[in-house]
């Protein structure tokens, strides 16, 4: 069972997502001045060709912050036009996916690499906190469960018919048959 798109999520809007950016990426807001709301605006355009959830539409702003607007169509992130095209995973499971996978293309690339991931994570950790009201926001254990997804989606639990097997028990000293 999927999580519904997160409630709070909607109230944070692209100003907000812009204040998010200069708190958590200071150094990139700093080069970006006043262009901040711009950045935002093309990162939100460019995830909202994948995803739909407010939440994940800020999470992927987030990754943009480390590879830039539209990162998926470059050819060196084809892992995450890949992750991104499955249809077969819910959005929430498609990010959680490429914040997973990020940190360990960016120690690949940059010299930086293990300080760029490190931050990565902090500010996807800081901006679900955000999202959710709190770390755990007295849900109780959990709601920081959910951050640690895996790719199972769903699974089915079934009684069968057992009654046509049989397996072999020790009785009075032999082995025999019992259904």
């Amino acid at each position: 069972m999927m999580p519904s798109p997160t409630p709070t999520a909607a109230v944070l809007g692209r100003e907000a997502l812009a204040e998010f950016v200069r708190a958590q990426w200071p150094d990139l807001g700093e080069k970006l001045g006043d262009r901040v709301g711009a950045f935002v605006d093309t990162a939100c355009n460019s995830a909202t060709r994948h995803v739909r959830d407010p939440g994940a539409v800020a999470r992927f702003v987030n990754l943009c912050c480390v590879f830039g607007p539209g990162f998926e169509q470059k050819p060196e992130n084809e892992w995450a036009r890949a992750i991104l095209g499955n249809d077969r995973l819910a959005e929430s499971v498609k990010l959680h996916q490429l914040v997973a996978r990020g940190p360990r293309e960016l120690q690949g690339r940059q010299a930086d690499g293990g300080d760029a991931s490190s931050r990565l994570l902090r500010a996807d950790a800081a901006l679900l906190d955000r999202l959710q009201g709190g770390p755990d926001a007295g849900r109780g254990r959990e709601a920081s469960i959910g951050r640690k997804a895996c790719d199972v989606e769903a699974v089915q639990i079934a009684l069968v018919d057992a009654g046509w097997r049989r397996e072999y028990r020790r009785v009075d000293g032999a082995w025999r048959w019992h259904a």
